[in-house]
């Protein structure tokens, strides 16, 4: 059996329901970092899922990096 990348949830509702509230337009948005407790410098991609702290530099390339490292 294989992973198939294409079975993770999409990275606005799989954040959504990780409680961070998503702010901004288009294919980048801003939330809270929950890794630091950083108010406003986590920075989500909205299509791929990769995300990146610009504080504590955390990081990941999709939502199962990000369910990974919390």
């Amino acid at each position: 059996m294989s992973f198939v990348r294409e079975h993770l949830p999409g990275p606005i509702s799989y954040f959504e329901e990780q409680g961070l509230k998503l702010s901004g337009q288009g294919k980048w948005r801003t939330a809270a970092c929950n890794f630091h407790g950083g108010s406003d410098s986590m920075r989500i991609n909205t299509q791929a899922g990769g995300w990146c702290c610009m504080a504590c530099g955390v990081k990941g390339g999709d939502v199962l990096a990000y369910h990974m490292q919390a």
